[in-house]
């Protein structure tokens, strides 16, 4: 299904597997036809369509954004973005500079 293994699809579905890629959201999202955000609802949260942008690029797949960092993006109020998109290398730079200061 939408070049995910069967088997990691049960993993995530069974809980086995808790960081799951950036990549595999974007594409089970993409063939479920909803949002990488719809997936993550349980978050609570509803960000910006351009984390879900992120979330399907090659820098998410290098960083491999954790849930609980993926629930803290899309929580930050909008006015930190600054009413302009940020591009995917700016979100990349957030997040390392939220690990490097836990």
């Amino acid at each position: 299904m939408a070049g995910v293994s069967v088997p990691t699809i049960a993993n995530i579905e069974r809980g086995e597997t808790t960081e799951i890629k950036a990549s595999t959201v974007a594409k089970l999202a993409l063939a479920l036809g909803v949002t990488a955000n719809d997936l993550m609802a349980d978050s609570g949260t509803a960000g910006p369509a351009f984390i879900d942008r992120f979330l399907a690029s090659p820098w998410a797949d290098d960083l491999r954004p954790t849930a609980e960092e993926i629930s803290w993006l899309r929580s930050l109020p909008r006015i930190t973005w600054l009413s302009e998109e940020p591009s995917n290398r700016a979100i990349a730079a957030l997040l390392e500079a939220r690990r490097s200061t836990k």
